[in-house]
């Protein structure tokens, strides 16, 4: 049976049972080789996975802490679907398409669900209705939802359309159409560009494919990348991107086997890695990254008991949460869905994950549940600093540009240049006075509020438009090296450095760079540098420019550096072995991590965790590779433009 089939059984049965002439299907009317129920819409990996763990002035906050809270029943969605695809822009997430049962139609249904508010509000419609099982990602840096391909169920007509969504305007444009025709493809966004992989090209199970799409956003062009190293073509996965690395987990192969199959890719390097399988086999979950780590919860498979030919152990639709960590490869089990379903939409908004919709065993779903996975305090609270001076503020930008980044940091190949270990002391910073000006998603309790007031009444930084009159400022997104540069000389009032006319710096960053100008006055304040050019991807031109990587995360080794120069501290270098365990003297950033934690912007994580282990000293571990959030980052900038200066050195034993 083809999936066009099995998908018109499941509507008479869906039909039947909202009559109250069936209940759930019975296992053992099952037919005998079931096909490919409508491929699930997938979730695409959001460009804001919520690394909590950057340190901050207080505790700081861990990635991954706490025990992910049960999930909670929510503000339904107003039409019941499955085969919805959704991603988030760091405050709120989008529902796009599927199909609904109770009216035998696909729907044009596209909504965007805020979290904080519990509210759901309906959006322009879809354009067409071959938009089941579509892939749909967001871009931070061009703040527009990319909606790939999809299948319209009742015809199985599926398509290789791009759509691309403008959530501050509101519209809808074509984009360059898919290489070939897709449903059903696992996808994530990194450094500017979209990854789209496997998938089903019919209404049937077969053709399924292993290939590995790359869309560059910039450049509207497509490129092959390196295959998935599985036996057959699959859909259906769960996916995720973390810290550089597109998760799959699971799916449905073209000889209509269930799998429990992890595969990783490394995106900078096109290679893909096997990985430790789900505890079982799952097919068109729900999926989402929370803290790092990779969550896929419903799916199953609601055929019932014809399915254990396939494979047994099989599950029917569930309601299973499982939690993948990349650090130590393992899985554990979360909450459990109060209602399993299968072809669900899922995605995460900071660190609460939604699964929306899908298929109960009977019918489709409009119910929509929520979890949050707590974050807790690790590392030692520092000095408060306190505030000298006052000023006047302006008014928010109404930029909808914002300073948003790529999700994941790509980790340098070559050591940044060391600063001068002293540059002249800054101006004197004023207070914070607040002004009228206010972000949806960001409040009175959160510990950034006064950090992020701050600076946008003084036009460091601005926000997000929301297409309604509001402004969020998304504090749980990561920031690229350039958007970071450009709150750094803002906020430190850095004297404005323009080369000659024609001249530049860095090889990707030329005058025709929105970020060019604070990219050189960066430059020559000696607060960044570049990287060799020669490598992968990064020709040396005929000056041999070194390359600044604008839209690649920053990293907390990064950050530190970036902050101590600008602030204009003495840079110190104490003997060994250093405050952090995973931050040794003499490599790149021991000095500005040193220097930074000196002075009370940043602190670590206790030690003892997963790959963490306590050396004699209980010395804490820094991370220095781990990316910052728009948050963390507001506060740390904020303690070094409105601290006393002051600086006091831990002395541990040894020193």
């Amino acid at each position: 049976m083809n999936r066009r089939n099995m998908f018109w059984l499941l509507v008479v049965l869906g039909a039947l049972a909202g009559l109250g002439v069936l209940g759930a299907p019975s296992r053992a009317a099952t037919p005998a080789r079931p096909g490919l129920l409508p491929v699930a819409g997938w979730p695409g990996a959001p460009p804001h996975v919520p690394m909590q763990g950057t340190a901050t002035p207080t505790a700081t906050v861990c990635a991954g802490g706490g025990t992910p809270a049960p999930w909670v029943v929510v503000s339904p969605v107003a039409v019941a679907v499955f085969g919805v695809s959704m991603d988030g822009d760091g405050t709120n997430a989008y529902a796009v398409g599927g199909y609904n049962f109770q009216t035998s139609s696909e729907t044009t249904q596209f909504a965007r669900y805020n979290p904080g508010s519990n509210a759901w509000t309906s959006l322009s419609p879809v354009p067409d209705l071959d938009n089941g099982e579509a892939a749909t990602v967001y871009d931070p840096l061009g703040n527009k939802l990319y909606v790939f391909g999809g299948e319209n169920f009742a015809t199985t007509e599926v398509t290789s359309t791009t759509r691309i969504y403008d959530l501050a305007g509101g519209t809808w444009s074509p984009g360059p159409p898919l290489p070939g025709i897709r449903a059903g493809m696992a996808s994530g966004y990194y450094n500017g560009k979209i990854y789209l992989v496997g998938g089903y090209s019919t209404g049937n199970i077969n053709p399924a494919f292993t290939q590995t799409w790359e869309f560059s956003i910039a450049g509207g062009t497509w490129l092959t990348k390196t295959a998935v190293p599985a036996p057959a073509g699959f859909g259906d996965a769960g996916f995720g991107v973390v810290n550089g690395h597109l998760y799959l987990a699971g799916g449905r192969d073209a000889n209509n086997a269930l799998l429990n199959t992890v595969y990783d890719y490394n995106i900078a390097a096109d290679t893909w890695t096997a990985r430790a399988p789900l505890p079982t086999v799952d097919t068109a979950p729900g999926s989402a990254v929370i803290n790092g780590t990779l969550w896929v919860f419903g799916g199953g498979n609601p055929f019932g008991a014809a399915l254990e030919t396939i494979r047994p152990g099989a599950p029917a639709t569930t309601n299973a949460t499982m939690i993948y960590d990349p650090g130590s490869n393992t899985w554990t089990s979360g909450p459990p869905l109060n209602q399993a379903r299968s072809f669900l939409g899922g995605t995460h908004v900071g660190s609460v994950a939604i699964a929306v919709g899908g298929y109960t065993g009977s019918t489709t779903t409009n119910s929509v549940e929520t979890s949050t996975n707590p974050v807790v305090s690790c590392g030692t609270a520092t000095a408060t600093s306190t505030s000298t001076g006052t000023s006047t503020t302006t008014p928010l930008p109404t930029s909808t540009a914002g300073f948003t980044a790529d999700p994941t940091p790509l980790l340098p190949t070559s050591t940044a240049t060391t600063a001068p270990t002293q540059t002249a002391s800054p101006t004197a910073r004023p207070s914070a006075t607040p002004c009228a000006l206010s972000f949806t998603d960001v409040h009175a309790t959160d510990y950034f509020y006064t950090p992020v007031l701050y600076l946008a009444c003084h036009g460091v930084i601005s926000g997000y438009s929301n297409g309604d009159g509001t402004f969020s400022f998304r504090p749980y997104n990561n920031t690229t090296r350039s958007q970071m540069v450009k709150i750094v000389v803002l906020g430190f009032g850095l004297t404005t450095a323009t080369p000659p006319a024609g001249g530049y710096t860095f090889a990707d960053v030329p005058p025709a760079n929105p970020f060019f100008g604070v990219v050189e006055t960066a430059a020559a304040h000696a607060v960044v540098s570049g990287y060799t050019c020669g490598g992968p991807n990064e020709p040396c031109d005929s000056a041999n420019r070194p390359y600044f990587r604008p839209y690649t995360n920053v990293t907390r080794g990064q950050l530190s550096k970036i902050d101590v120069v600008a602030a204009g501290w003495a840079v110190l270098n104490p003997p060994g072995p250093g405050t952090f365990a995973d931050v040794l003297p003499g490599t790149a950033f021991y000095t500005f991590v040193e220097t930074a934690f000196c002075h009370g912007i940043i602190s670590g994580y206790s030690c003892g965790g997963a790959g963490e282990p306590c050396d004699n000293q209980n010395r804490p571990y820094f991370r220095q590779y781990t990316p910052a959030t728009r948050g963390q980052i507001a506060k740390i900038v904020y303690l070094s433009l409105t601290g006393n200066g002051a600086c006091s050195p831990i002395v541990r034993p040894g020193w």
